[in-house]
């Protein structure tokens, strides 16, 4: 019986979208690493190795929004400060960004960004970067990770691009979106190429190892290219690169969705000119699930958390485990339900501690308990989002929500019997 509410539980949401993912409790007490107040990367250009790019993004919940109106808005500068061997300031550059938004819900969007890019034009002196943002409707300001400036590689590749998967058109011309994460890759059910460039246009081929944990998790010959310089261009509030073909220096190895069997944590990318990666590259890479559910984020709470959906006997044999097993038998439970089983990203797994997220804030009774303990969290967390929900006062004066569900034909009716905001079932 529990394996066929399973599939109730989840299939409505997912296939249907009875979820409205817009309508998420507000993740804003992320660790550092999950909830940057500023992600920022330099990229060299190919055609001169003085010109670089500058790019940052800065999440929207992380600005503070003053409303005049009807709309909210955000002001903050970034400022870089480059350095020389002895640490003298040389050269400073600068640059300040508004943005407007009409719902306060959208103020404290962790997955919504500002970004921008900064080209810069410096000498061989320049050995770091400093950057700071500062919030210019606090004063707050924030030093960004330095940035040494060295030579990488060997000369001929350099710095691997994450780009999101399929070309992008603005203003009528097509160009590979940032994923702008500091150089990290998303773990998510989205997919990223990357762009691999390559000093030397008469390089017809390259072969890339991507290596976890020791394992080697793709190795390939890459012959998809084009002979291109780039340029980074801030166009519809995103950063895309587009194809620039004066004075041809570099050739562009795209390697597609390559990240499909990339399980969260460090990547090595290796790159070389030989099969047998002789002379080869490498450069460490991270794959980060920046929006992983909290509940989620401690495997023994998550296998604890089943009980929404399991036998209790099933819950306490895993915990029975060694703890260091605990990830693994969870990815392995809930690998049975992923519709995409040839990636490692699990859309169901991920869609039921988001639910569980949603519950225990959204739920919570005055009395300031888990909302997951609830009536309403029980079926929000089994069910998801209601179709609808009406809400109406008895003759009591009591207030109750009646949830319906469309796609199942499922009804359920909550009261509020004491006005304390703890909706008891009453029906369904």
């Amino acid at each position: 019986m529990k394996k066929i509410l399973i599939i109730i539980l989840f299939f409505p949401s997912l296939i249907l979208s009875q979820i409205n993912r817009n309508n998420r409790p507000q993740k804003n007490d992320l660790p550092f690493l999950f909830d940057k107040i500023f992600f920022s990367e330099l990229y060299t250009s190919g055609q001169d190795s003085n010109q670089s790019y500058f790019i940052y993004k800065v999440p929207l919940n992380r600005l503070l929004f003053e409303k005049k109106e009807n709309i909210y808005k955000a002001e903050f500068s970034v400022s870089l400060e480059l350095l020389d061997e002895n640490k003298n300031i040389v050269q400073r550059e600068f640059d300040q960004k508004s943005t407007e938004v009409y719902s306060y819900e959208k103020t404290k969007s962790p997955n919504d960004y500002v970004e921008g890019i900064l080209p810069i034009s410096f000498n061989k002196k320049i050995k770091n970067i400093i950057p700071t943002f500062t919030d210019l409707n606090t004063e707050r300001e924030f030093k960004g990770k330095q940035i040494l400036i060295n030579a990488t590689g060997n000369g001929i590749f350099s710095t691997p691009i994450i780009v999101k998967y399929k070309l992008t058109e603005c203003n009528n011309s097509d160009g590979y979106e940032l994923a702008n994460f500091g150089g990290d890759i998303p773990f998510s059910e989205n997919k990223f190429d990357i762009l691999l460039p390559v000093n030397d246009n008469n390089i017809d081929e390259i072969f890339v190892k991507i290596i976890s944990n020791s394992d080697t998790l793709f190795s390939s010959k890459v012959d998809n290219s084009f002979d291109n310089n780039i340029d980074l261009k801030y166009c519809q509030d995103k950063i895309l690169i587009f194809k620039n073909d004066n004075n041809v220096k570099n050739k562009i190895f795209i390697l597609e969705n390559f990240d499909n069997n990339l399980p969260e944590g460090s990547i090595k990318i290796v790159i070389s000119k030989t099969s047998d990666f002789s002379n080869s590259v490498s450069f460490n890479k991270r794959i980060i699930w920046f929006d992983k559910p909290f509940s989620l984020r401690n495997p023994e709470l998550a296998i604890k958390y089943l009980n929404f959906i399991e036998e209790e006997s099933v819950i306490d044999s895993m915990l029975d485990k060694d703890s260091y097993q605990y990830s693994k038998l969870l990815l392995n439970y809930w690998k049975k339900f992923d519709p995409t089983p040839n990636t490692e990203y699990n859309p169901i797994m991920n869609e039921y501690y988001d639910r569980i997220d949603y519950s225990a804030i959204h739920f919570m009774p005055i009395s300031r308990t888990s909302g997951t303990k609830t009536d309403r969290g029980k079926i929000y967390i089994k069910y998801g989002k209601p179709s609808e929900i009406k809400r109406t006062s008895n003759t009591y004066g009591q207030v109750t929500e009646i949830w319906i569900y469309n796609s199942t034909n499922k009804e359920f009716v909550f009261i509020d019997k004491y006005g304390i905001g703890n909706f008891s079932l009453i029906t369904g």
